[in-house]
C-alpha cells in the first residue's frame, strides 16, 4: 500500500472528506489533496503531523512498519478507551487477563 492509499484509508476511517481534514490540519485543501493524490511529496514535518493526528507511526504511513506491529487508529482508540476506563478490572476478568496490562 502506498502512502497515498494509507492517507486516504486513514481519512476515510475518521469519516472525513479532504476539505474537512485540511481544515483540521490547518492547511489548504489543495495542499492536502496533492499529498493524498501523490502530486506532492510529504516532507518529514508533514509526515510527523499526519502520524500524530492519526495516532500512527511515520513508519506506518511510509509502509515500512511490519504489519504485526501496526496498530490501526480504531484499535488505538479502543486501547486508549480501555486504559482510561474504570471498568478495567471487570474487562480484565472477562478476558482472563492477569495483572497490570499497561
Amino acid at each position: 500500500m502506498t502512502i497515498c492509499e494509507r492517507l486516504r484509508q486513514l481519512r476515510e476511517q475518521k469519516g472525513l472528506n479532504k476539505k474537512q481534514l485540511a481544515v483540521e490540519l490547518g492547511m489548504p485543501y489543495t495542499t492536502y489533496n496533492n499529498y493524498e493524490t501523490g502530486q506532492n511529496d510529504t516532507g518529514s514535518h508533514v509526515l510527523i503531523k499526519l502520524a500524530k493526528y492519526y495516532g500512527v507511526s511515520v513508519d506506518y504511513l511510509l509502509g515500512v512498519e511490519a504489519p504485526e506491529k501496526t496498530v490501526n487508529p480504531h484499535e488505538q482508540a479502543l486501547l486508549e478507551s480501555y486504559r482510561a476506563s474504570d471498568m478495567r478490572p471487570a474487562v480484565d476478568r472477562l478476558l482472563g487477563v492477569e495483572g497490570d496490562t499497561q
